[in-house]
């Protein structure tokens, strides 16, 4: 079956614009994320889901070879779906490209989790929201896609999705063993951004 990460992206973020392409120690974030996702053996390939307003991003992707796909700035669902549909994706990883210390580890145990018991969908719990990782089949998203009301659609766009699919369908969590939720590991502000720089550069990028 196969699966695909998707990593969603805009360059316009209202709190800290441009983040997606600022350096941390040599590359940019949304590279970070890229290479971070690739070391996972259970995903088959990575795309990097932006907006048609993020020409910066679509022109890196280009430039990098990296897969990518422009679609709806604010409707981060419709825009996960059509990239799911453009690349036939069986199973989606969602990742989000403003966590550039997200765990190749703890990503692949949510894909092995997926199906496990008729598991259809997994969940992070009691990770810092930059590991947050969500992992579901094709056919829960393009129920979202089609059933989802205005509200909820707006609940899911605010990356508030989980709530969604626990109601929906047979689930899973992979839970920290104490919860980690208060670290701050993704990034919004120029604060998060020279934090991460520091972790960075402590382990030696």
């Amino acid at each position: 079956m196969r699966t695909w990460a998707i990593i969603t992206s805009r360059f316009n973020s209202t709190r800290l614009p441009g983040k997606a392409l600022m350096d941390i120690c040599g590359k940019p974030m949304i590279q970070r994320v890229v290479d971070r996702v690739r070391e996972v053996e259970e995903i088959d390939d990575v795309v990097v889901a932006t907006s048609t307003n993020s020409q910066p991003i679509i022109e890196y992707c280009l430039s990098k070879g990296i897969h990518f796909y422009a679609g709806s700035e604010d409707d981060q669902l419709e825009r996960i779906y059509e990239t799911a549909v453009k690349f036939k994706a069986e199973q989606i990883v969602r990742i989000w490209g403003d966590c550039p210390l997200v765990s190749p580890e703890l990503i692949g145990e949510c894909v092995s989790r997926l199906g496990e018991n008729y598991c259809r969908f997994v969940y992070t719990v009691g990770f810092p929201k930059g590991l947050q990782v969500l992992a579901y089949k094709f056919l829960e998203l393009e129920g979202a896609q089609e059933e989802m009301t205005k509200e909820e659609r707006r609940i899911f766009n605010e990356n508030e999705e989980v709530e969604w699919f626990k109601g929906k369908y047979n689930r899973c969590s992979v839970s920290s063993t104490i919860s980690l939720s208060f670290l701050p590991c993704s990034v919004n502000t120029q604060e998060d951004m020279d934090y991460v720089r520091r972790i960075y550069e402590s382990f030696n990028k």
